[in-house]
C-alpha cells in the first residue's frame, strides 16, 4: 500500500545511489520547471525522515528548479534484499547506466544475497549479462579501466576482465580501448581466436607427450626467425618418414582455428640441434632461406588471422543495421552486387543471409528473388521488398569475400567496404587493405 504525498524535495534524504555520475541534465530542469514532476518519486518513511527508494535526479532537478514540492508515493519500508533492486530496476530502466555504473548496482544487489538468475528476473537483464557485471564489479582493475576510459561499456568491461589472468592480453586490449575505441571489437575477436588456437594446440600436445614423442607449441619466433634452434626438415629435401628415427626429431603444434579447416590443428615436423646442421651438410638441395619470400609467409599468416577475426565483427555490424527502422540508401550497394562474377557468389551462404535477415524462408532466398509482384503493391510491400533487396546485396557481398579478399584489389570489393564505412561500420586493418588502402 503507498500513500501519494507532495512534500518539498528539500526535505527528502538522497541515500547511495547506484550512479557515479549524478549530473542533471538542464533538459530534465528545464522540464521540471515548467511543468512539475510528472513521475511520482518513491521513498519510504524512516521514523518521519522520508528516504528516496527511485528517483534521485528528479529530487536533485526539483531542487534546482525551486519547486515548493513534488509528488511522493511513500511506501512500506522495503526488506533488505528489495532495496537494491527497486533502485536498479528505476536506473536501468531509465537513463542509460555507464558499464562501471551498472556493473556496481549489479554486484551491489549480489552482495545482498540476491541470486543472479533473481536479478535476472527482476531487471530484464540476461542471467549472463548479471553475471559479467558482478563480474566487473569485483574486479581489481575496472576502476582504472574507468578512470581511464569513463565511457567504457559494461560488455568492454567484461571482455577486460574475461582476459586477467592473460596480463599481456589484457595490458593490450585496455590500450586499445584507451587509444583507439573503435577498434575495440576487432582486437577482441583477434584475442578470443589466438585464445582458442592456443587451447586447440595444447590438447594434440598433451596427446603428442602421453605417446612418448617429442614435441612443443609452435610459436610464429620458433616457425620464422632465421636463428631459431629448429627447421622443417622439408628445407633440407628429407621426407618425413625418413626423418622419423632422427634423435633430433621434434614435432611442432600449432592450432589453426583462424583459417577454417576441418581439423583443429597442424602438426610440423622440425629438427633441432646439431642434427640439424647434419642433414644440412648431407643435403644436395639444401637452400638458403629467402628472407623476402619468410617475411610474405609472415604477412599471409598475420593478415589471414587478422581476416578471420574481423568477420564476427562485420557479421554482428550486419545483423544490427538489418534491424535499423530506417534502412539505409543501397541503390549503388545493389547495382555493385551485379558487378561480381557470378562464379564467385555462393548461393547456400546468400540464402541462409537473406533468411536470417528477412525471414523470408531458404527456399525463396536465392541472389535473384522475385519481387516485382511486391514493388506495385502497398508501401509496406515496397518497404519489405527494398529490404530483400537489401538483404541480397549485402548477402551477395558476403558470400563473394574470403580469407584472401585483401591479397588481391577487387573493385566490387573495395567499394563494399567504403559503403560500410559509411554506414558506420570501422574497418579493421586487413579491410582497408580489401578496400584499396595501405596497399604495400
Amino acid at each position: 500500500m503507498s500513500d501519494l504525498q507532495h512534500v518539498n524535495p528539500a526535505t527528502l534524504t538522497l541515500d547511495g545511489n547506484i550512479r557515479t555520475n549524478t549530473a542533471i541534465d538542464q533538459g530534465l530542469i528545464d522540464s521540471i520547471t515548467h511543468l512539475g514532476v510528472l513521475q511520482p518519486i518513491t521513498a519510504w518513511n524512516d521514523n518521519g525522515q522520508l528516504r528516496v527508494i527511485s528517483g534521485q535526479r528528479r529530487t536533485l532537478a526539483a531542487i534546482k528548479a525551486g519547486r515548493d514540492t513534488v509528488p511522493v508515493y511513500v511506501v512500506p519500508q522495503p526488506e533488505e534484499l528489495e532495496l537494491p533492486l527497486m533502485g536498479l530496476v528505476e536506473n536501468t530502466h531509465r537513463k542509460a547506466l555507464d558499464g562501471a555504473e551498472e556493473a556496481a548496482g549489479l554486484l551491489q544487489a549480489s552482495l545482498f544475497g540476491v541470486r543472479a538468475d533473481q536479478i535476472a528476473t527482476v531487471t530484464g537483464l540476461t542471467e549472463e549479462r548479471v553475471k559479467a557485471a558482478i563480474a566487473v564489479g569485483r574486479s581489481t582493475t575496472t576502476p582504472t579501466i574507468v578512470e581511464a576510459v569513463p565511457t567504457a561499456t559494461l560488455d568492454q568491461l567484461a571482455a577486460l576482465v574475461e582476459f586477467e589472468a592473460d596480463h599481456e592480453t589484457h595490458a593490450d586490449l585496455a590500450a586499445c580501448l584507451t587509444r583507439q575505441p573503435q577498434m575495440f571489437d576487432h582486437h577482441l575477436s583477434r584475442a578470443r581466436k589466438d585464445r582458442a588456437e592456443v587451447e586447440a594446440a595444447e590438447v594434440v600436445l598433451g596427446r603428442l607427450l602421453a605417446e612418448g614423442l617429442r614435441a612443443e607449441l609452435l610459436t610464429d619466433q620458433v616457425l620464422w626467425d632465421d636463428k631459431s634452434p629448429v627447421r622443417s626438415v622439408n628445407g633440407f629435401g628429407l621426407a618425413p618418414k625418413t626423418h622419423k628415427k632422427c634423435p633430433g626429431r621434434l614435432i611442432l603444434v600449432k592450432g589453426r582455428t583462424y583459417y577454417g579447416e576441418d581439423e583443429p590443428t597442424v602438426e610440423e615436423i622440425e629438427c633441432c640441434d646439431q642434427w640439424r646442421e647434419l642433414h644440412k651438410a648431407n643435403s644436395t638441395s639444401a637452400e638458403e632461406v629467402d628472407e623476402k619470400a619468410l617475411e610474405e609467409r609472415r604477412k599471409v599468416r598475420a593478415n589471414n588471422a587478422a581476416w578471420v577475426a574481423a568477420e564476427p565483427v562485420r557479421a554482428e555490424f550486419l545483423d544490427e543495421l538489418m534491424t535499423r527502422a530506417k534502412l539505409p540508401e543501397a541503390r549503388v550497394l545493389i547495382a555493385n552486387a551485379l558487378l561480381i562474377d557470378y562464379g564467385r557468389l555462393n548461393g547456400h551462404k546468400v540464402a541462409n543471409l537473406v533468411d536470417k535477415w528477412t525471414g523470408l524462408g531458404a527456399a525463396r532466398s536465392y541472389p535473384v528473388v522475385p519481387l516485382s509482384g511486391w514493388a506495385k503493391g502497398t508501401p509496406g510491400q515496397i518497404k519489405k521488398a527494398e529490404k530483400v533487396a537489401l538483404a541480397v546485396a549485402l548477402a551477395a557481398h558476403e558470400s563473394a569475400l574470403s580469407k584472401d579478399s585483401w591479397r588481391y584489389l577487387d573493385g566490387a570489393n573495395a567499394r563494399y567496404f567504403d559503403w560500410l564505412e559509411a554506414q558506420g561500420y570501422v574497418l579493421s586493418d586487413v579491410e582497408k587493405i580489401a578496400a584499396g588502402r595501405d596497399r604495400a
